[in-house]
């Protein structure tokens, strides 16, 4: 009889919920404890995935995802195989819904100008993992190119992140399936090449970090050359996040063979990497002739896409100038350099341009 595996998920938003069901439909001999904010609404998906996951042991637990001894009573309690943050302060989907003058400049500005939304819990529920000593699979889904090297700058590296490069990486595979080509495929991206993968719209100027590159066994390839349509950018694009965490998370745990696939913010590095995801294990795999400096260079530049100039050596992010001119100077104050133990003011700032109202609103 196969050994139940155990995952405490932490965030009940639209990833979560897919994520969960998606575990819940495998058929693997598991139990899943679902943490959010108490809630009707998180108690009304707790009810769904239970509904939907048929022999598995679901449970809810109302959690205040920023309360650091909450957070360590639940792992101590859960003594989960697999923890999986995916709680933030607000959704990265929220400014997509948004026409409003504010809204469209944070847009322009870069992703990064909304760090601080996807950072505080992360570090909440992370810093309070290794105060426990908990020594299982630990997963990031909030923005992990850029949260995971600021943890681990603090000593709270996740194992791994889920998305972005991962998404880019299922994309180019089934392109590639449907065109009968196949073969040993690695994949250089990183979140600021998501959108442009999704809908299309590469650039011209493809030098490093632009765009996202291929490796299909040793031939190089462009985008261009892998992608022949668009797939669309929309929430939707959550289902694509929820597969590869669901096949990274089953890979870690055991529960599948070896995975080859791309992630980020693996093993506390920024931006994405293409790895190969066994039982407690995750290993590089880079492509012929490619050295983890070269993919640091790449990365290092995508970040700029997303408004990210650098990550130093203590966690501080530092923004690019293109992200503060977009911002203007009435907003430039949500540009200065960010440290984690910043975040939560930075956040605050942040909410209060967005007229969002009392911050205890979207936690968790």
């Amino acid at each position: 009889m196969s050994q139940t595996r155990s995952v405490l998920i932490v965030g009940l938003g639209d990833l979560g919920l897919r994520i969960a069901l998606r575990l819940g439909a495998c058929g693997d001999s598991m139990r899943l404890c679902l943490a959010a904010r108490d809630t009707p609404r998180a108690r009304a998906r707790a009810t769904l995935v239970a509904g939907c996951s048929a022999g598995i042991d679901v449970r809810f637990v109302g959690l205040d995802a920023l309360d650091h001894a909450a957070v360590r009573a639940l792992i101590e309690t859960q003594a989960p195989d697999a923890l999986v943050q995916r709680a933030s302060m607000h959704s990265p989907w929220l400014l997509h819904a948004r026409c409003d003058p504010t809204a469209r400049r944070l847009r322009a500005a870069g992703f990064a100008s909304e760090l601080s939304a996807q950072l505080p819990i992360a570090r909440n529920v992370f810093s309070a993992s290794y105060a426990v000593g908990y020594d299982g699979s630990m997963i990031n889904c909030s923005y992990p190119d850029v949260v995971n090297p600021v943890l681990a700058a603090a000593g709270f590296a996740p194992s791994f992140g889920i998305g972005n490069a991962g998404m880019v990486h299922l994309l180019a595979e089934t392109a590639l399936r449907a065109r009968g080509l196949h073969g040993r495929l690695r994949t250089l991206a990183h979140h600021a090449h998501v959108t442009m993968t999704a809908t299309g719209r590469f650039p011209l100027n493809e030098d490093i970090g632009l765009a996202p590159r291929f490796a299909l066994d040793a031939r190089a390839l462009s985008p261009r050359e892998v992608f022949l349509e668009p797939v669309g950018s929309d929430r939707n694009l959550n289902e694509l996040t929820a597969a590869h965490a669901v096949a990274m998370l089953r890979a870690h745990l055991g529960l599948t063979p070896p995975l080859r696939t791309a992630a980020p913010g693996v093993l506390g590095r920024a931006g994405g990497w293409p790895v190969t995801v066994a039982a407690g294990a995750v290993e590089f795999d880079l492509p012929p002739g490619t050295t983890e400096a070269d993919l640091q260079g790449f990365n290092t530049a995508a970040a700029r896409l997303d408004g990210i100039e650098a990550i130093d050596a203590d966690g501080t992010v530092r923004f690019t100038a293109t992200l503060q001119d977009a911002l203007g100077p009435d907003l430039v104050a949500l540009a200065e350099p960010l440290s984690a133990d910043q975040a939560l003011v930075r956040y605050a700032q942040l909410r209060a341009v967005l007229a969002l109202g009392d911050m205890s609103v979207d936690a968790a």
